[in-house]
């Protein structure tokens, strides 16, 4: 039966139309807020690896020492730890990148406030697949990129050294010259 005088929208309720409305704007609100987060995510990764190889180059004006090995593979292990400090990190802290040499041997440091403690003995987070437990549903991965890490440093003759603490990780890439 239709009444005659009474549109559609003045038959559904005021009330039921500004709940929708106000679902529907926090709907696009949560959309809006994703969409920043991911791009907040794009643009600081490229950043990161950027400003980290900045940080190599300074070093290597300041005093010279070569590392002859393979550029694409270095370049790979230095974006998968920078990648997971990103990730993983609390960015309200930054991430440092510290490079030096000693004994003939240069040290590339990479060290970054936790989000939540590791509970775990270091050599754990090189197993392939491991993911913490508490920020594995937060970050997307897979759980490879230390395990590929651990390998690509292997091959390039390097050795890694991880220390934990309640608040910070350290990772330090060691490489005879």
């Amino acid at each position: 039966m239709i009444v005659q005088g009474i549109g559609l929208l003045e038959a559904i309720p005021m009330s039921q139309r500004i709940k929708k409305l106000v679902e529907n704007l926090e709907e696009s609100n949560a959309a809006r807020q994703r969409l920043l987060a991911h791009a907040s995510h794009e643009i600081k990764s490229p950043l990161t690896s950027v400003k980290g190889f900045i940080d190599i180059i300074e070093f290597d004006l300041e005093k010279t020492t070569a590392l002859t090995t393979d550029p694409e593979r270095l370049s790979q292990i230095l974006d998968n730890l920078w990648n997971n400090a990103l990730k993983y990190g609390d960015l309200s802290h930054p991430i440092h990148t510290f490079l030096y040499t000693e004994n003939n041997v240069i040290h590339i440091n990479i060290s970054n406030f936790l989000v939540t403690r590791l509970d775990i003995p270091p050599e754990r987070l090189f197993e392939p697949f491991y993911r913490n437990p508490y920020t594995a549903d937060k970050a997307a991965g897979s759980g490879l990129g230390l395990a590929i890490v651990r390998e690509l440093t292997k091959k390039l003759n390097g050795k890694i050294q991880t220390r934990l603490t309640d608040e910070m990780i350290e990772i330090e890439l060691l490489f005879s010259f």
